[in-house]
């Protein structure tokens, strides 16, 4: 039984190398934009506004 999880194991974890590494990516990424801002929540984008049109005469 243990010689078949030893084997086993490495051979999942091999598998879903391609979910482990994009899932690593996306952790690092989200824990890099938590401390990025230096505490401080980031502002809110604008509200899109109309362009008001200049008169030119």
């Amino acid at each position: 039984m243990s010689e078949g999880l030893a084997t086993c194991l490495p051979l999942l974890a091999f598998m879903l190398t391609p979910l482990w590494i994009p899932l690593a990516v996306a952790l690092v990424g989200a824990v890099f934009d938590l401390f990025s801002s230096h505490g401080m929540p980031r502002r809110a984008a604008r509200p899109a506004t109309q362009r008001q049109e200049t008169e030119t005469s």
